[in-house]
């Protein structure tokens, strides 16, 4: 007795070709929020992190030596933080809209230099490069004005967040040219809750404390010192002035 074979036929079964269309569709209409999902936050997330291990192992070969900042907050409020971040990353996403909420402070204790200090920190930054990343967002902390940095603040960014640290750079131009007042950074290795967050820039706040700095420096008539252009020396007086 013969059976009949079926004929294979070339073509998918209808129930794929409508699921692909489907797909496509849904991926079209979207494309824009999947662009940002894929290329800005995930592709970009794991380039910075591999920028930073390639600039670990440079810095491990040369011999630098970079401070390591150590930061500890109870598990809840790094939770809290954390959930924060994942809302700020769901906002770009869904809109492309840059990130305008408000972040909530958060107490942590602060080991840099082997000197203990403590204070809050909160997530900042408008850009999806600032908070992209888990474990390698940016931060500001503000400190408790008792021990170790008083009460300044200062925020730790990754170097490559602003389109490989324009704005530092932009800083230090505006500094030699107009002879403006230069935000130092500093390099650190930071860890936060033992989650290493690789190589982040220790930038500093330009605040009330950082102009009473200044004004501490003239009153103890010694601002000259550190500052030789007589034109810089000339705007600082006026500030001074100003925020008296």
């Amino acid at each position: 007795m013969k059976y009949l074979k079926k004929n294979k036929s070339f073509f998918p079964p209808f129930k794929i070709i409508l699921f692909a269309i489907i797909v496509s569709t849904i991926s079209f209409i979207n494309r824009d929020n999947l662009y940002r999902s894929l290329v800005t936050i995930n592709l970009g997330s794991i380039y910075v992190e591999y920028l930073n291990s390639k600039a670990e192992l440079i810095n491990s070969f040369n011999r630098n030596s970079i401070k390591t900042v150590s930061i500890s907050m109870s598990s809840n409020n790094y939770v809290r933080m954390q959930t924060e971040r994942a809302k700020m990353v769901s906002n770009y996403i869904s809109s492309g809209d840059l990130w305008t909420g408000n972040n909530q402070y958060f107490k942590v204790k602060v080991l840099d230099d082997s000197i203990k200090t403590k204070g809050e920190i909160r997530l900042f930054g408008m850009n999806p490069d600032h908070y992209r990343n888990s474990n390698a967002h940016s931060f500001r902390i503000k400190f408790d004005g008792k021990t170790g940095h008083g009460s300044r603040k200062f925020n730790y960014l990754n170097p490559r967040s602003r389109d490989f640290i324009t704005d530092p750079l932009l800083n230090i131009i505006y500094s030699k040219i107009s002879k403006g007042i230069k935000i130092n950074y500093d390099l650190n290795r930071v860890i936060l809750n033992k989650e290493n967050y690789g190589l982040l820039l220790k930038e500093d706040f330009f605040d009330k404390y950082f102009i009473f700095i200044i004004i501490y420096l003239e009153k103890k008539n010694i601002l000259k010192k550190f500052i030789s252009n007589k034109e810089q020396y000339s705007k600082l007086k006026e500030a001074i002035k100003h925020n008296e």
